[in-house]
C-alpha cells in the first residue's frame, strides 16, 4: 500500500499510511477482470477498455480492482527484470478523474486502486513515474506539491480465483507513519 509520500518529498509533508481515513480503507470495490489483455514485457493498459468498464459500473465504488495476468502467476512469481506490464499514464488519469453520481450521497470518486502489478509504472521509467502521478493528481515534474486527496495505492494484490465483479474489501495496514507498507486485503462478494 502507497500513499503520495512514495512520489513526494517530507518537505511537502504528504499524507502517510498513518494519515489514511478508514473510509478510504473499506468499501464496495469493483474487480475488473483484464487477463485477456495478455502481459508483454514493456506493455501498458490502455485507457479504452478501462474506460468502457467504468461507464457500465451499476454501483457507487470508491476502490477500484484490476486483475491481469498477472494473477495467474504463482503467488511467489519474481517480477525483478521483467518489464511487466503496467498502466498507462493516460489510463492512470482517467482512473483520477473517473466518478460518479450518486443521489443523495453526492459525487464518489476511485480512492483506492488495487492491482496485482508489481508497479503502476514500468519497471524502468527513468524516475518519472508518471502514472503514480496521475493517479495522485500530481505535477508532472518536482517532489513537493500539496496532496489534497490522499488517495491510495495497492499493487502486487492477487486475484487469483477471482471472478470479475462487485465485492466489499477492507484493507488492514499497520497505522504507520511510512510511505508504503504490506497490508492485508479481505474480499467480501456482493451477491
Amino acid at each position: 500500500l502507497e500513499t503520495s509520500a512514495h512520489v513526494l518529498s517530507p518537505e511537502s509533508n504528504p499524507p502517510t499510511v498513518k494519515d489514511i481515513e478508514t473510509k478510504k480503507l473499506a468499501g464496495i470495490v469493483y474487480l475488473m477482470d483484464l487477463t485477456s489483455l495478455g502481459a508483454k514485457p514493456g506493455q501498458r493498459i490502455p485507457w479504452q477498455p478501462v474506460e468502457t468498464k467504468l461507464n457500465r459500473l451499476t454501483l457507487p465504488v470508491s476502490m477500484l480492482a484490476i486483475k491481469t495476468k498477472s494473477s495467474e502467476l504463482p503467488f511467489d512469481y519474481d517480477f525483478s527484470g521483467k518489464d511487466f506490464l503496467s498502466l498507462a499514464p493516460e489510463t492512470a488519469q482517467g482512473i483520477h478523474d473517473f466518478h460518479m453520481t450518486v443521489p443523495g450521497l453526492g459525487e464518489r470518486w476511485i480512492d483506492c486502486l488495487i492491482l496485482d502489478l508489481p508497479s503502476i509504472d514500468p519497471e524502468h521509467d527513468e524516475g518519472k513515474l508518471a502514472a503514480h502521478r496521475r493517479f495522485f493528481g500530481l505535477p508532472m515534474e518536482g517532489h513537493k506539491a500539496e496532496d489534497v486527496e490522499k488517495r491510495v495505492l495497492i499493487e502486487l494484490a492477487w486475484f487469483h480465483g477471482l471472478p470479475e465483479g462487485y465485492y466489499y474489501a477492507v484493507v488492514t495496514p499497520p497505522r504507520l507513519q511510512a510511505n508504503a507498507v504490506s497490508t492485508g486485503i479481505i474480499f467480501y462478494p456482493l451477491r
